[in-house]
Formats: C-alpha cells, structure tokens, sequence
C-alpha cells in the first residue's frame, strides 16, 4: 500500500505540531488506509484506489487551520488570561494607578505643548507622568505570579525598576537637551547626557539578565 503516512504529512507540513494536530493527523491516516483498501476490494488498482481517496478528502488544511487557532487560544489564556487567578488587590490598584497616571501624563504633555509653543515643556512633564507608571509597570510585572512563572523578588525587581527609570530619565534628558540647545553643541550636549544614564543603565539590565522560574 502507499505511503499514507507520508501523504498526511505532507498535507500538514507548515502547521505547528500539536497533540489536537497530531491525532487528528492519525484519524486522517487510519480512515484514508480503511478507504483505499475499500476501493482495492472493489477491483481498483492501488495507484487508482490511493488517488481516488485523497480526492476525496477535500480541504482538510481549512480543518487544521480550526485547530491550530484553538490550540493557540487555549496556550494563550493559560499563560496570560490565568493571571488573575494570581493578581493580587495591591497589583490590581497598582497597575489601575500606573495606566491612570500615564495617561495623565500624556494629557498634562499635550496641554502643556499646545499651550506654550514649546515642545520642551511638554518633554518636562514625561520625566514625571512618564518614567514612574513605566517603573511601576515593570515593578508589578516582575513581581506578578503566573500560570507559568513564580514572582521575581522584590528586590531583585527594584533592580531593574532603577535601570529602566535611569535610562527613560537620560532618554527625556537628550530629547529636552536637543530641542532647547541652539547651534552645533545642541547635538554633543545631547548626545553627552546619555553617558552618565542610559550607559550605566544599559550596564546593570544586561549584568542583571531577566529571568522568571517557571512553576513546577
């Protein structure tokens, strides 16, 4: 008999295997040999008889296109939807509070903008309204427990919430630096107040490589 085994794989060769994927593959398999052999008990030939039944199975791929996107749902709330189910209150304000003052941030910039002509001043307000929700963020993110992953300790996390607040500080410190410095030095001005944050900065995330333990 021909090689069905081969023929199925084929027909799946650029889905990701899954266990859904991989007995539905089987399934396939076993119904598409009980269907040749049907067809060989009724006088074909085997060429004829394998020929026939994959003509017959139509567009399986619309099947499989099915599985794989309920597979990927089903990987997705067990990693990020299950996370409630490990928020607790103080993390539920605290992110409630950070989105808040982003957003305010955003507002107080924009006002602030229009309202002077000068982009500067709207730079000024992102050094508060900008930096501490984004601290906080990655503060809550490392310390929040997953479906997967058990919470970094919080000391470790003020690690990192340092490093990211002292490179976002140069980042605002360049972009103010460059728009209200006039002349050739604006640039090297600019430029200069990344060395004593964002380099440093930049020095600690990579010393301190992120990492989160799985759960067991």
């Amino acid at each position: 008999m021909m090689d069905t085994q081969k023929y199925v794989d084929g027909l799946f060769s650029g889905y990701e295997e899954t266990p859904a994927l991989t007995d539905f593959k089987e399934e396939l398999r076993s119904n598409l040999d009980d269907r040749i052999a049907n067809l060989i008990k009724k006088g074909m030939s085997e060429q004829t008889a394998f020929a026939k039944a994959t003509t017959e199975l139509g567009d399986v791929s619309v099947l499989a296109d099915e599985i794989s996107f309920k597979k990927k749902k089903e990987v997705f709330s067990e990693v990020y939807l299950k996370t409630k189910n490990y928020m607790k209150l103080w993390q539920k304000i605290g992110y409630t509070l950070a989105g808040g003052l982003m957003a305010l941030g955003i507002i107080i910039s924009l006002l602030a903008y229009f309202a002077s002509g000068d982009i500067v001043a709207g730079l000024g307000v992102l050094i508060v309204f900008f930096i501490v929700p984004v601290c906080g963020f990655v503060f809550l993110g490392l310390t929040q427990e997953t479906a997967r992953n058990i919470p970094m300790n919080w000391k470790r996390a003020l690690i990192y919430v340092a490093a990211v607040g002292v490179i976002l500080f140069g980042l605002v410190v360049f972009a103010i630096l460059f728009f209200e410095e006039n002349g050739v030095d604006r640039t090297l001005a600019s430029i200069g107040s990344l060395i004593p944050f964002v380099l440093p900065g930049s020095v600690v995330l990579a010393f301190f490589a992120p990492y989160r333990k799985e759960q067991a």
